[in-house]
């Protein structure tokens, strides 16, 4: 298996991305099966490919990996109504979020897949005073792919990982940098393939780690 490795793949991408897809493309017609190897967190990686006639089997992202849903091509179309909301909730529905009330309080935003007619995205959570506690995430393949919780100060300190079982597989901790944004401090990766958990300094180093399982 030959790789092409990455950090990412756009909607907009440099000669260098576009060099991988058109290689990785003519290898696998010549039978020498290959794959692009990608390193950033994206949840709409495999809605982009498919601008690029790259095939989901031909790309495996590092965090896609880790979650088991490495080659998953199955999508599931979620909309705010499959979230389960209260019965007691008032929703009211934009463009590009819906928001979601009790009462006169708002709990949540319901954010929606640009580009798509309220195909969910997003899931964000209030406290008492309107702060953005906790948010999911979710995969454009229709599964929650992550939780962000906040703090506070409204940073983010840590982000949850999820196979599309909801089994927790990674978390990622977060301090103030000297500017006051989010730092990863720690990642560990839980319970993986019998040998305990593995922590690691930052995402390079989750990096160079699921390189060495790749190969």
């Amino acid at each position: 298996m030959f790789y092409f490795i990455n950090e990412y793949i756009l909607q907009k991408n440099s000669s260098v991305e576009h060099t991988a897809m058109n290689r990785v493309k003519l290898f696998n017609h010549y039978k020498r099966p290959a794959k692009i190897v990608t390193k950033t967190y994206d949840r709409l990686i495999h809605q982009t490919i498919k601008k690029f006639g790259v095939a989901d089997n031909e790309i495996v992202n590092m965090f896609d990996f880790f979650q088991g849903v490495d080659g998953l091509s199955d999508e599931k179309v979620l909309h705010a109504d499959d979230l389960h909301l209260p019965l007691e909730s008032e929703v009211v529905v934009g463009a590009n979020f819906s928001q979601v009330f009790d009462g006169d309080t708002p709990t949540s935003n319901v954010g929606f897949i640009p580009g798509t007619v309220g195909r969910v995205f997003y899931q964000e959570f209030f406290d008492g005073q309107g702060n953005v506690i906790e948010t999911n995430l979710w995969d454009w393949r229709g599964f929650k792919s992550a939780t962000q919780y906040f703090g506070q100060n409204g940073k983010l300190i840590l982000q949850r990982y999820y196979t599309p079982a909801g089994k927790i597989v990674l978390e990622q901790f977060f301090v103030p940098d000297t500017n006051g944004n989010p730092l990863t401090s720690r990642i560990t990766l839980l319970d993986y393939q019998g040998r305990g958990d593995l922590c690691f300094q930052n995402v390079d180093d989750l990096f160079a780690f699921f390189l060495a399982e790749l190969s």
